[in-house]
């Protein structure tokens, strides 16, 4: 008969053997996930950043073509509409810029402070056009212009510095999605050589002391009644 205590102990070690193996996968499981979710935390900021400067050069463009439609036919719905795109802009760049951390901080105060300069300058060829002032109006709306070619140059730097930081980014995480697969590989392929090793070693444990007993009851059978007594205690699994 099977001792009990060597029963205890196969069970014993197939728990803590599994345990391990859940502990192992578990720890592979939470770097994996941390992994990912960097690389998507690093993909949505660096797309959130570009909608945001696509809105802010959107905005400036539609401003100017409310602006060019007013100073050529003095329509009120279309002041109206630069009137409100000027808030709407003012409002995307709701921030004070006081602290600059980075170049990223530096170039969107540029823009912000370009922005602001945009939109004086076409308040001032409104107000020059109110009064029928051409020539400075015309000079206004002219300097809103090159304001506004100086702030598609920064939206378009800014967009530039951004994709290749992001870009560098991209490719660090690469290089730890590729190491990570390569370890789970190893810790995949080491689990099934060292479970087939543990099975055939429980599977041979249990197995030898039947085979003891089948050989001595075929000596019985054979009417050999001199073989040694069977005597098998094991609290170890090998």
């Amino acid at each position: 008969m099977s001792n009990p205590n060597r029963l205890g102990s196969i069970k014993n070690n197939l728990i803590i053997y599994s345990l391990g193996i859940i502990f192992l996968m578990t720890i592979l499981s939470v770097y994996s996930l941390t992994i990912m979710n960097r690389y998507k935390s690093e993909i949505e900021t660096m797309f959130e950043k570009h909608i945001y400067l696509s809105e802010i050069e959107k905005t400036i463009s539609d401003l100017d073509d409310d602006l060019l439609s007013y100073l050529s036919s003095k329509s009120s719905t279309r002041l109206n509409d630069f009137n409100i795109k000027s808030q709407q802009l003012s409002t995307l760049l709701d921030d004070d810029y006081k602290n600059i951390y980075s170049m990223e901080d530096l170039m969107m105060k540029n823009i912000y402070n370009l922005s602001q300069e945009y939109i004086d300058q076409a308040d001032e060829a409104i107000s020059y056009k109110r009064q029928r002032n051409v020539s400075n109006y015309y000079a206004s709306y002219e300097n809103s212009k090159k304001i506004k070619s100086y702030l598609y140059s920064y939206i378009d730097n800014l967009n530039s510095f951004q994709l290749t930081k992001n870009s560098k980014a991209y490719l660090e995480l690469l290089s730890q999605i590729r190491l990570l697969q390569t370890i789970t590989y190893i810790i995949v392929i080491s689990l099934i050589i060292v479970s087939l090793i543990v099975v055939y070693l429980i599977t041979s444990r249990m197995v030898r002391p039947f085979m003891h007993l089948s050989h001595a009851a075929e000596e019985i059978a054979k009417g050999n009644f001199e073989t040694e007594d069977i005597i098998y205690i094991s609290n170890i699994m090998y």
